[in-house]
């Protein structure tokens, strides 16, 4: 049987559309658990899990399939356990046989956790969807115990956010990528590689990392370059200038029993990737990233790995000061004149919440505010703008940088 338990479409346009499926257990198949087709139909609180094995390597049977919304499902003991083109929040899925996750389109792959699988997540076109651009995004992801962590191949992807830790293997794998951003996540190995990109010449970025070294691992390998080295890596990148390499510290990666992700009738629920509070990973993120769903005192800065920018977060302390420039991998001159940059937190009167443009323009500590809007599209102008009636004004570029709503109707909302 090629067809699902379950199989949902929708034909509508917006939200009030949508089309739900909640709160349902499917096991004990050969089939996919539940399809969803359509960009507004939603899968959220299944459970999916027992499904047999289709044997074609290229259309395999998974625990969720299609191209909607997916949200809060838990998956285990499947061929794949989530096959989309859509977006995928909350979910929890391991010991598939192929990969925990396959996506093979754009959207948003947020706050899952995904281990004990031999690929975590994978990254990779189903036919021509559109990966070609660097719009699919994974944050948020606590993805380990994984044979390879997250795969990337022929596609672009932005890892911002997650936490990767490997016993085996390596952390983020491209293969002939196409880009590749990689930020503010905690990359965690033993003997394997944070970064591995046996083949291809992707577009690189990436900055503010936490990488951990257990054993005889490394930061990166390129073709038959490898780098066991932050500062080597990041001169010959020009990236990671913010990167550090050190233990994350967290409470209790494996649980009190011990047992890291699933194992027989272990299925890895006492594993705990949060960090202690004398962590080096706290406030150490991208100072332009959003940290507002963080708990008070947070620092005014987000976090790295799985849980920064969310209520989990582990807090700052209360009044902070921290230098972000000069960072100690400058090449400076005597005589030569620097310009020092410092944040801090808990010092003054009043707090900033967010420093959030209307658009997709980023400068200096102000993040890009367009995934806050419901509607609207940027736009760019060069034009010189006259700010000298503004009381210390944002950076250029933000005034520069506007939202403009799509409907024609006077008044109607971003």
């Amino acid at each position: 049987n090629r067809g699902a338990n379950l199989t949902i479409f929708s034909g509508g346009s917006n939200l009030a559309d949508i089309t739900r499926t909640s709160n349902n257990i499917v096991r004990d198949s050969l089939a996919d658990g539940i399809a969803a087709n359509g960009q507004f139909t939603l899968v959220e609180n299944n459970q999916v899990f027992n499904l047999g094995v289709f044997g074609n390597l290229s259309s395999p049977f998974a625990g969720l399939r299609g191209s909607g919304i997916f949200r809060n499902n838990l998956v285990y003991n499947t061929e794949v356990g989530l096959l989309l083109t859509g977006s995928a929040t909350g979910n929890t899925i391991f010991n598939s046989i192929q990969a925990g996750m396959w996506v093979g389109g754009m959207g948003t792959i947020a706050e899952n956790t995904i281990y004990s699988n031999p690929v975590g997540i994978l990254t990779r076109d189903l036919g021509g969807n559109g990966t070609t651009d660097d719009n699919l995004l994974l944050t948020g992801n606590l993805v380990y115990g994984n044979a390879t962590g997250v795969r990337v191949e022929g596609v672009s992807a932005r890892l911002v956010n997650n936490t990767i830790y490997q016993s085996t293997g390596n952390a983020i794998v491209g293969s002939q990528p196409i880009g590749l951003h990689v930020e503010n996540n905690i990359l965690s190995v033993d003997t394997g590689f944070a970064i591995s990109v046996p083949n291809g010449s992707p577009t690189w970025s990436g900055d503010y990392n936490a990488f951990q070294i257990r054993s005889t691992g490394g930061i990166a390998s390129l073709a038959t370059v490898n780098f066991n080295d932050l500062t080597a890596w990041s001169f010959a990148q020009g990236t990671d200038r913010n990167s550090f390499v050190a233990d994350p510290q967290f409470l209790d990666f494996d649980g009190p029993d011990n047992v890291l992700g699933f194992s027989g009738g272990n299925f890895g629920a006492d594993d705990n990737f949060r960090v202690a509070d004398s962590s080096p990973t706290i406030d150490r993120g991208n100072p332009a990233t959003f940290f507002g769903r963080e708990p008070i005192p947070n620092g005014n800065r987000i976090d790295l790995g799985a849980y920064g920018n969310t209520a989990l977060a582990t807090s700052a302390a209360p009044e902070l000061i921290q230098i972000l420039s000069p960072n100690g991998l400058e090449k400076l001159e005597e005589g030569q004149s620097v310009t020092l940059r410092f944040q801090s937190a808990g010092l003054a009167p009043e707090r900033i919440v967010a420093q959030l443009s209307s658009s997709n323009a980023t400068s200096q500590d102000w993040s890009a505010g367009a995934a806050y809007r419901l509607v609207g599209s940027n736009n760019n102008t060069t034009a010189n703008i006259d700010v000298s009636g503004v009381s210390n004004p944002p950076p250029l570029p933000l005034f520069q940088s506007y939202a403009t709503t799509t409907s024609s109707v006077v008044g109607d909302s971003l």
